[in-house]
């Protein structure tokens, strides 16, 4: 059943992203003319990335938050035939704080959006802000983000006129959707933490439970071992 979930998860999200992709990719060409980015069109570029990128977030709570509750549902469930006893918080309870969470860090400074973001105004020429999306402000960590290679930028650029420098449409493109390519493989990282929810809500009620019928007091260690992104604890 978890599984099912977590699949359902990837089907949801991944339309999104692809549509997401799709649309940057069009602002840039939008913006271009013989096969050049048009320099002076630079601020409504990014400006018109990050609202697709403001609007995918949003997207992305809305049509996932059912999932977590579902997860969450199977947790507790567990629990209780486990236990033979009433669950003391509700799905939907486990379910919402753990969403919340998960949308906070899939828009914090080092998450996927924010590096989409950051990377895709860096190729065009933007100058790139310490934010995160929504607009908060907050210190950026350089070694926490897949920054564009420096030599591949450059090599992206046209030295025209008097020292000016223009980038090419094919280039900025391929540079954008880079952006997203390199950061889709995370969608994974947000489908699995469903596991550690439904585990975590599964231990959780045991523990406020604290005897299994017919055994007694019961001590419950957990591990998570496989959560793929700069979160993981020491151990894992």
């Amino acid at each position: 059943k978890l599984g099912n979930v977590l699949l359902r998860y990837y089907d949801l999200v991944t339309p999104l992203w692809d549509t997401a992709t799709a649309e940057c990719v069009s602002i840039i060409n939008a913006r271009s003319r013989d096969g050049v980015f048009l320099p002076e069109f630079t601020e409504s570029a990014t400006t018109g990335m990050r609202n697709v990128i403001d609007r995918l977030a949003v997207e992305w709570s809305l049509i996932t938050k059912q999932t977590y509750i579902e997860a969450a549902t199977i947790g507790v469930r567990a629990a209780v035939d486990f236990t033979g006893q009433d669950a003391i918080r509700t799905p939907q309870q486990w379910a919402e704080h753990y969403h919340e969470e998960a949308m906070r860090w899939l828009t914090a400074p080092d998450g996927p959006l924010v590096n989409i973001y950051l990377r895709s105004q860096k190729v065009i020429g933007g100058i790139a802000e310490p934010r995160s999306i929504h607009g908060r402000a907050h210190p950026v960590d350089p070694t926490k983000l897949e920054w564009v290679d420096g030599e591949d930028v450059e090599d992206a650029f046209i030295d025209v006129g008097e020292g000016a420098a223009i980038i090419t449409t094919k280039k900025a493109v391929t540079g954008v959707a880079g952006a997203w390519s390199a950061n889709r493989w995370r969608i994974n990282n947000w489908q699995g933490k469903l596991a550690f929810l439904a585990n975590n809500a599964l231990v959780g009620e045991m523990n406020s439970a604290g005897t299994l019928a017919g055994v007694g007091p019961v001590e419950w260690w957990v591990e998570w071992v496989a959560n793929l992104d700069r979160r993981t604890c020491v151990t894992c």
